[in-house]
């Protein structure tokens, strides 16, 4: 198995799929197999250590096998557990415990998806390759739903669209998206792995200056810390926002400070910020019973024509919104130009991603 390619399943949000595999791209040899909803599958002879590392995604699964003719018929959770008797995962067990360690006494955990209607739920889908494994692992199976069950190291996921399927095992404990620096939790923060996204589609360079006027719980500066050479700045009109942003503050990062400010009212001088980077009140995430947070939910235009005042000239921005019709209308009156947009999913709504240069 040393000398082969193996073979990934990348989570990540809807939307982000392309992005996704253009960013592993850049500093990973991989080849693009297949690109789905969610899900790209690569193929990659890349040290697995380093797929422990990435950002940009939410989840990486090394693929241990397929299913093939199922169908919506009970028969086919029959079919799932014969074919999941030929998948050799104590290898793939053993090639993940290279580079973490893993107690198998622990047990493990699946979990299981599908598209489309099936005479049979995911929660079967489990039981039938628990049955299967078990027999393999020598290891009991943990219901991922029992809270009170230890901890475990080892993770499946199976996912079932139309008559075939596929499952992996988690090369990470947990999920990459699951930060250790994500201390405290402020409603409608940003998924990290998006901000992380964010922070790349501003394209920040050595001796950049990026704010995040509404930092919220820092997610976007903390993400921004692993970016060289460049300087962070949150900025909130909550103090308690503020008190999260500094509780979340990854051990390593020297580069970022948090500041009390009104983003309609940014504490910087005309054209001295290089990137901005901010995920906009959607009306959602706002209080709109406070006077301030309607205001800053309305009225695009005060807050997009205060970025510009501080953006450089050769300053870009990234912000994320789910007012499209707001953002839009305000974007003409401000000198700014639209560069690229991408629809996301997140928190169940579907906002754009805007990349804006400074005209």
């Amino acid at each position: 198995m040393d000398n082969l390619p193996l073979t990934y399943c990348i989570r990540t949000h809807a939307g982000l799929e392309s992005h996704v595999a253009d960013d592993l791209s850049k500093f990973l040899e991989i080849e693009v197999i297949k690109q789905s909803h969610r899900t790209l599958f690569i193929s990659s002879q890349e040290p697995i250590e380093k797929f422990l590392h990435l950002k940009s995604i939410d989840d990486v699964f090394i693929l241990v096998g397929n299913f093939y003719d199922l169908s919506n018929k009970r028969d086919s959770l029959d079919t799932m557990r014969s074919q999941a008797l030929s998948f050799p995962i104590n290898e793939y067990v053993n090639l993940c415990a290279l580079n973490r360690k893993i107690d198998l006494e622990k047990g493990f955990s699946i979990t299981a998806s599908f598209v489309g209607k099936r005479n049979y739920n995911r929660w079967e889908i489990a039981d039938a390759l628990r049955e299967a494994f078990s027999k393999k692992l020598s290891s009991q199976y943990l219901d991922t739903n029992n809270k009170s069950l230890p901890d475990h190291d080892i993770h499946f996921r199976a996912h079932l669209d139309d008559d075939v399927g596929w499952c992996g095992i988690r090369l990470s404990k947990a999920p990459l998206s699951k930060r250790g620096y994500k201390r405290v939790h402020l409603e409608g923060s940003l998924a990290p792995q998006i901000a992380h996204m964010m922070v790349k589609f501003v394209r920040p360079a050595f001796g950049d200056v990026l704010i995040d006027p509404m930092c919220g719980a820092g997610t976007i500066v903390h993400e921004s810390s692993s970016f060289e050479g460049i300087q962070s700045i949150g900025v909130d009109i909550s103090p308690q926002a503020l008190m999260a942003s500094h509780e979340n503050r990854p051990t390593r990062s020297r580069a970022s400070l948090f500041m009390l400010g009104d983003a309609r009212n940014l504490p910087f001088k005309d054209s001295s910020i290089n990137c901005i980077v901010c995920d906009m009140p959607w009306g959602v995430q706002t209080d709109l019973k406070n006077e301030i947070g309607r205001s800053m939910q309305l009225d695009y235009y005060v807050l997009l024509d205060e970025f510009r005042r501080v953006l450089s000239q050769n300053g870009r921005m990234v912000l994320l919104t789910e007012q499209k019709d707001l953002f839009e209308d305000a974007i003409k009156d401000v000198e700014l130009s639209i560069r690229d947009t991408t629809l996301v999913s997140v928190f169940g709504k579907q906002p754009t991603l805007y990349v804006l240069h400074v005209e």
